[in-house]
């Protein structure tokens, strides 16, 4: 699965996933993803390093409901799911609609893009009022840089053209930091909080 920031509806469930970095989108077409060439080493990571935030996103998102968050597409599809859907999309420039959307997702997305504040205004942007958004990003550079450091040496080693537009490390927040990165919207309210390896944000449109 890739990083990933998820635009729930309530029926159909829009995932959008693998932005780009704020380059031309000359050199961006030229350039491919490690994401898509060698995606299988950022599962494996994910399933075996990450930590799976699911329950604490239901738990802050949902707190009343049985709802649960969607598979990725592989998964839906082999679980034969039809109320969900997919759509890559630039996270920097969201072709969603204003107020489109209840609940945003983004997990470990901030690692790989360089203008974060372009990303935070953009959720704002698109979330309806009262709609909420749930940010999980690593703290340490080391950790979070192992899917890319693996992904990179595979590219190397198996197909190289014209580079990829991933960074070669990720990129992590302090925490002074990512509690400040928040505040540049209006939002009516903003919790952060760190447990672990990671930094959470929920914040709420007013």
């Amino acid at each position: 699965m890739q990083p990933d920031v998820i635009a729930s509806r309530h029926s159909p469930i829009e995932t959008p996933v693998a932005p780009l970095p704020n380059k031309s989108d000359a050199v961006e077409s030229n350039r491919e993803s490690l994401f898509e060439h060698v995606a299988w080493a950022y599962a494996l990571c994910r399933e075996y390093l990450f930590r799976d935030d699911t329950e604490r996103m239901i738990a802050v998102l949902w707190p009343r409901s049985e709802s649960q968050l969607q598979w990725a597409r592989e998964r839906a599809a082999a679980l034969g799911l039809t109320n969900c859907s997919f759509e890559r999309v630039n996270a920097l420039r969201l072709s969603c609609p204003e107020a489109d959307f209840h609940i945003l997702i983004a997990s470990r997305l901030f690692t790989i893009l360089p203008e974060p504040n372009r990303v935070v205004a953009q959720m704002y942007r698109v979330l309806k009022p009262g709609g909420r958004c749930f940010v999980a990003e690593p703290r340490y550079a080391y950790w979070a840089s192992i899917p890319l450091f693996a992904m990179w040496l595979l590219a190397g080693v198996t197909r190289f053209k014209n580079g990829y537009c991933e960074p070669r490390k990720a990129m992590v927040f302090s925490a002074q930091a990512f509690e400040n990165l928040f505040p540049t919207q209006p939002w009516k309210q903003i919790k952060t909080w760190q447990d672990g390896r990671y930094q959470y944000a929920v914040c709420e449109k007013a």
